[in-house]
């Protein structure tokens, strides 16, 4: 598989190019002094940034001696202070926790190491360049046999004799790379990885010449270790000195170019021992790409993942492995602020067994799923969980660029899925114009959770599923969170009547008040007589008044329309409505208050009546909405008396009418001969009129 073409000298100077990333949080390591005093800290970070920190999160870095000791934060840049760790509280001398490097120090790192470079995809040519909206790039059935190779330092002893736990743990396993990938590919994808040498119990490695220390940072007590001028010439030639030791082991029929790109699909290097807690040390897990004309079975050596002897999970195997197919990082490499995603997507925080990658990635980035379905109308609507079923909807919004999607997530005890947060349906944010969510913000994908209301505040992201099994049951503009876009804007989303976590979930989805797009053109009788527009818009807090000049043609955005009195139009003057995404809405003119119209004409020196003679959306509420065997209408006082109550079906037939003779009572409707549906339920009282949606469900 080519994940990266051949690297120039220059840039392996620095590192080797496009580096990817595996991101932990205050993983447990043990570290040494010089002295032979150990400590137990914590690693967290990615391969571009790890930084060691105690369990109150305070920075820990080496000084020039080589002696771990606690940072500080100057220019930007974290520095070694006198105070060695656990030999102080790092607080009472004025230190704070979580230091870092600036942003703007780890930007420049990830961008020398390519981290912000688009990952060509294992799908090809068949998947290069596919949007999320494209939904005709099946996977199909596909198999990667990705070569391991097991790699020591001189000095170190050879590996245990346990092969088979590697084999389980790549191939065999219920938990092992290959099953988790055959699952969340809907077994589109068999990945089986092949261990070069050995016996059948036995491990043969590639021992290098070199210490460990080589491959390590210089300092005062390691100096003959790396540093930028050296260290990616050094990283790269102990990945081709590993692989020309023991390609010779690679049946000369196996193919290693399952999508047929003229690479090895992969090598998966087994470091000895473990992983190095200093920061951005070469010995951390990370997948990369090999500069040299190394060919295997007619196919040249490109990309590569390195994990630890200590360190082979297959939560930390299947996320590196998700860089070989294609998908970005999902968390952040710098700003904080909020987690984005977390355990909820592989490509944030994988968990061990890993959890399903989101549908979203699915489709975009993995071909497993071929389509996500849009919801374009008000009903109920069920998923299947997307651990057993490619199964989602895409829901629009009122922001271009940005959307929703909503899967169903099950916890199973026995399944991969076992490590997530809970059960019920999850929402995300899609923003089209993001690559990923290293850079952010902007985020690609974000998912909604309690608190979370805007996108500097993170809410709890470990309750971001919701279920009538845990009283979360709504996603609307007014809840907690609500539906806000990555601008902070709202995205107008009603999603309510969530149910329980079963072996499927349902939810009520209902169409946001038309926000159409209203088009009038005009020819005025008299340059003297000109009209004004009243925008009366609902979610959107936009409320003014617009002058149209003769002969000009304007664009308005708006539920209702209100034309002030004095407006006259000509022959062939006309109001029209566009309105893609939008539910029905009314058009006010007199003669011209009908569900659904899409154009109105005004005929000849049309008076439009005054606004206070109209009915607005708010003058009465029915409730509950949806219903199932009754529904109750309340009046508002500028309704007052009204006259009836007429209910329609969807095609406009009208199916009920009830007199009201006290308007200030709440009306009941019996519902319970009525079919699940849409309804219409409208109001009259003289002249005016007023009409809402009504969805009956299912009793």
């Amino acid at each position: 598989m080519r994940l990266l073409r051949k690297a120039s000298l220059s840039f392996l100077l620095l590192s080797v190019s496009l580096v990817f990333g595996f991101h932990v949080e205050k993983r447990p390591q043990t570290i040494q002094q010089p002295d032979g005093t150990e400590l137990n800290v914590f690693v967290s970070g990615d391969q571009y940034c790890h930084w060691i920190h105690d369990a109150k999160n305070f920075t820990i870095v080496q000084n020039s001696d080589g002696y771990y000791v606690y940072a500080d934060l100057a220019n930007g840049l974290l520095v070694p202070t006198a105070y060695k760790v656990a030999t102080v509280d790092p607080a009472s001398v004025g230190l704070r926790p979580g230091l870092n490097y600036s942003a703007e120090y780890l930007n420049k790192i990830r961008e020398e190491q390519g981290a912000y470079k688009v990952r060509p995809s294992y799908l090809g040519s068949v998947h290069a360049g596919r949007k999320e909206t494209d939904g005709n790039a099946k996977f199909g059935a596909a198999v990667m046999n990705p070569l391991v190779i097991f790699v020591r330092f001189s000095g170190e002893a050879e590996f245990a004799p346990v092969k088979a736990t590697y084999n389980g743990t790549f191939n065999t396993d219920v938990n092992s790379l290959k099953n988790y990938y055959l699952w969340n590919s809907y077994n589109q994808l068999s990945i089986n990885s092949l261990i070069l040498g050995g016996t059948a119990t036995t491990i043969l490695s590639y021992q290098d010449s070199h210490p460990r220390s080589y491959f390590q940072p210089l300092t005062a007590s390691n100096p003959g270790g790396y540093d930028n001028s050296n260290r990616g010439a050094r990283e790269n030639q102990l990945w081709v000195n590993a692989i020309n030791a023991l390609k010779s082991y690679v049946p000369s029929g196996l193919n290693v170019d399952g999508n047929a790109d003229g690479y090895v699909d992969e090598i998966y290097f087994v470091v000895k021992g473990s992983n190095d807690a200093v920061w951005a040390s070469i010995l951390w897990p990370h997948a990369s790409g090999v500069s040299s004309s190394i060919t295997i079975n007619g196919a040249t050596v490109g990309s590569f993942m390195c994990v630890f002897e200590s360190w082979h999970d297959v939560g930390l195997l299947s996320h590196e492995t998700g860089h070989v197919l294609g998908a970005p990082d999902f968390y952040r490499y710098s700003d904080n602020t909020i987690a984005p995603l977390s355990i909820w997507e592989t490509m944030s925080n994988q968990t061990d067994p890993p959890q399903s990658m989101s549908a979203y990635t699915k489709l975009k980035y993995m071909g497993f799923i071929n389509s996500i379905p849009e919801i374009t109308q008000t009903g109920y609507y069920t998923l299947s969980p997307l651990g057993t079923s490619p199964s989602a909807y895409k829901i629009p919004s009122t922001k271009a660029g940005e959307y929703f999607v909503v899967e169903y997530r099950k916890k199973t005890a026995s399944s991969y899925e076992s490590q997530i947060f809970g059960s019920g349906l999850v929402i995300y944010r899609v923003n089209s114009a993001a690559s990923g969510n290293g850079g952010g913000p902007p985020d690609e994908l974000y998912v909604y959770r309690p608190g979370g209301t805007n996108t500097t505040t993170n809410g709890t992201i470990s309750n971001a599923f919701f279920t009538s099994d845990v009283g979360r049951t709504q996603f609307t503009d007014v809840t907690s969170p609500n539906g806000f876009m990555s601008d902070n804007s709202l995205g107008h989303i009603n999603i309510t009547d969530i149910g329980t976590a079963g072996s499927t979930i349902t939810f009520f989805y209902k169409k946001p008040y038309c926000l159409p797009t209203f088009t009038k053109t005009v020819v005025y009788t008299s340059a003297s007589v000109i009209p004004s527009v009243t925008e009366a818009i609902q979610y959107i807090i936009n409320s003014g008044t617009v002058t149209i000049a003769s002969g000009q043609n304007k664009t308005f955005r708006s539920e209702r329309v209100y034309l002030e009195p004095g407006f006259s139009a000509v022959s062939g003057s006309t109001f029209k409505a566009t309105t893609p995404n939008c539910a029905s809405y009314q058009v006010i003119p007199p003669a011209a208050r009908l569900l659904a119209q899409t154009e109105v004409q005004v005929s000849d020196n049309s008076v439009i009546q005054d606004a206070d003679d109209m009915v607005d959306v708010q003058t009465f509420d029915m409730f509950p909405n949806p219903a199932t065997e009754q529904v109750q209408v309340r009046f508002g006082a500028k309704l007052g008396q009204a006259d009836l109550i007429e209910v329609y079906n969807a095609a406009g037939v009208k199916l009920y009418t009830k007199t009201v003779f006290d308007a200030q009572q709440t009306t009941v409707i019996d519902l319970k001969d009525r079919e699940a549906g849409v309804y219409y339920l409208k109001a009259i009282s003289g002249k005016e009129s007023a009409t809402k949606m009504l969805i009956i469900k299912n009793k």
